[in-house]
């Protein structure tokens, strides 16, 4: 059974998201449907990590995480300078 964790990918480093983590399908992601940057993952999922060459739980995270999914920028307001 899933049990999927929501997170903000913009500020949370957690191996489901990382492109080292063996998931080419990203069959253990998903995307929030209203908020930006918002997705969830599958807590319960175990797959390779190709730094470590071992297998690592999706909510794990190490000093190599870099993020697989582009992360969105908000539009800056009236108020901000460009």
């Amino acid at each position: 059974m899933k049990r999927n964790v929501a997170i903000n990918i913009e500020t949370t480093q957690v191996c489901a998201f990382c492109k080292y983590w063996q998931d080419s399908r990203n069959s253990d992601i998903l995307p929030h449907q209203t908020m930006q940057n918002v997705w969830q993952y599958n807590q319960k999922a175990k797959r390779m990590c190709m730094k470590k060459q071992e297998k690592t739980n999706a909510g794990f995270c190490c000093k190599n995480y870099s993020c697989k999914m582009l992360i969105m920028k908000s539009e800056p307001s009236e108020n901000e300078p460009f």
